[in-house]
């Protein structure tokens, strides 16, 4: 009687082990399905660890909107960098620069879109920064800048030719691909771990390391903007 028990016990515990094994194999097997191929840098936006710094923010997509310049100048640090040239620094450069007085100056549409794609909280010599977009501040170290974009959003589009008519190879999330060319005009061509082949995306979509971004300074309870600047 007791061998009998033991037996059926022991039939019990095989039973419960395999049943064990194939569900952890069903939810390895699903993580991995739903893990992409390709590197990714998802949206990241610290801005609320300061309430004073995220009503700044606030404030200032409102001044994009209206570009007003007035407003733009009082958040100016008179030392601000605007480029990497020797006389890349001060108020009359940046004006040179960037044009913000012009009509149809390219700057107010950067800004906008760099303060809503998100930034990143620094700390540099005991002082806390604002760094946006985030993707300048956390692009992998590891992967080479000047050939690598991000692309921006979710289940974008990349076809097999630059035109929307052709098939759609992949669609990606946040992804981080290697650049083949940049060019017919508004195409990049793009490949990457995940992707089945080369293909195309939209310019408008992709975030070059080297492109504009903008760090903000707290100096004497006062936010503004250090640097505004592109290249690398």
């Amino acid at each position: 009687m007791l061998l009998a028990i033991t037996r059926k016990k022991q039939k019990y515990n095989n039973v419960f082990f395999v049943k064990a094994f194939y569900c952890f194999l069903f939810f390895a097997v699903l993580a991995k399905s739903q893990t992409p191929g390709y590197q990714q840098l998802l949206p990241i936006d610290e801005s609320d660890k300061s309430q004073s710094f995220a009503a700044f923010k606030g404030k200032l997509i409102q001044t994009c909107s209206t570009k007003d310049s007035v407003a733009l100048y009082s958040i100016l640090f008179s030392d601000i960098v605007s480029s990497f040239s020797a006389q890349g620094s001060g108020l009359v450069a940046f004006k040179n620069e960037w044009k913000p007085f012009e009509a149809n100056s390219e700057f107010w549409p950067t800004l906008e879109s760099l303060l809503k794609r998100g930034c990143t909280s620094e700390t540099e010599h005991n002082k806390q920064l604002f760094i946006c977009p985030y993707s300048f501040s956390r692009f992998p170290n590891n992967i080479t800048t000047g050939n690598h974009i991000l692309l921006y959003g979710k289940n974008v589009p990349v076809f097999k030719k630059p035109d929307t008519l052709s098939t759609v190879i992949s669609k990606v999330d946040y992804a981080i691909l290697e650049v083949r060319a940049s060019k017919p005009k508004g195409w990049v061509k793009v490949t990457g771990f995940g992707l089945p082949d080369t293909g195309y995306t939209f310019s408008k979509n992709i975030y070059f390391p080297g492109d504009p971004r903008v760090i903000f300074e707290n100096r004497n309870g006062k936010w503004g903007i250090s640097t505004f600047i592109a290249g690398d």
